[in-house]
């Protein structure tokens, strides 16, 4: 797998995410994913459980998202890293369009000849 496939397929998450499509997201990753993010308030958090919450209580979002300077780290022939600043577009209430900026590296691992994401580690928007 290319740099190139890297970022696509992290493209593809991402939109899963905010299409708040849990089977696609689901697909992508692994049973056991590991992550830091703003929403778990400094720990380690393991398991698809944690995330489905979110899944199931927000609503879709129809934001485009950017990766904006994407680091691909290819970890032998069945592993990468990604590391990368999102930028997502969306409107707030006043109706004001705004940016949202977060830092996110995501590690790849290639179980049965599909690609899947192990673990990630995002910061909060700004």
């Amino acid at each position: 797998m290319s740099e190139a496939e890297i970022i696509n397929i992290t493209k593809d998450l991402l939109g899963a995410i905010d299409r708040r499509d849990y089977d696609a997201y689901r697909d992508m990753t692994v049973p056991h994913i590991s992550c830091f993010e703003p929403e778990t308030m400094g720990n380690v958090v393991d398991g698809l459980e944690f995330h489905k919450y979110y899944f199931d209580r927000f609503p879709a979002e129809d934001c485009p998202v950017t990766i904006v300077n994407p680091r691909v780290h290819m970890i032998g022939t069945d592993g990468a890293c990604i590391a990368y600043i999102r930028l997502r577009q969306r409107m707030n209430a006043p109706g004001k369009a705004v940016t949202v900026k977060s830092q996110e590296t995501r590690v790849w691992q290639k179980i049965n000849g599909k690609w899947k994401n192990i673990h990630f580690h995002s910061t909060a928007s700004e």
